[in-house]
């Protein structure tokens, strides 16, 4: 089984994305929806996290499914929406 680190985790729409320690997946997206641990409701940036990954013919990509907490990166605090590496973030 696969595993990565949570790079984004969008609270307010339920989906983030990951980073695969195998790197020739790419960037994955993942569902709330998809997460196997009864008392997650979400993800934190920093994340470790195991998962299947599931070829999407609709978007032609691949998305992170079956997702489980490894290990929790301690995040931003749960007052943020939006949570991204600061090398992710743009400037204005």
């Amino acid at each position: 089984m696969p595993t990565g680190l949570v790079t984004t985790w969008l609270e307010e729409k339920g989906f983030g994305f990951i980073a695969p320690d195998d790197s020739t997946f790419g960037d994955l997206f993942v569902h709330v929806s998809e997460l196997r641990d009864a008392r997650a409701n979400g993800l934190e940036r920093g994340d470790r996290v195991r998962f299947d990954v599931k070829y999407n013919r609709e978007k032609g990509k691949n998305l992170a499914v079956n997702v489980i907490v490894e290990k929790s990166g301690g995040g931003a605090s749960s007052g943020h929406l939006c949570r991204t590496f600061p090398s992710e973030r743009h400037s204005s």
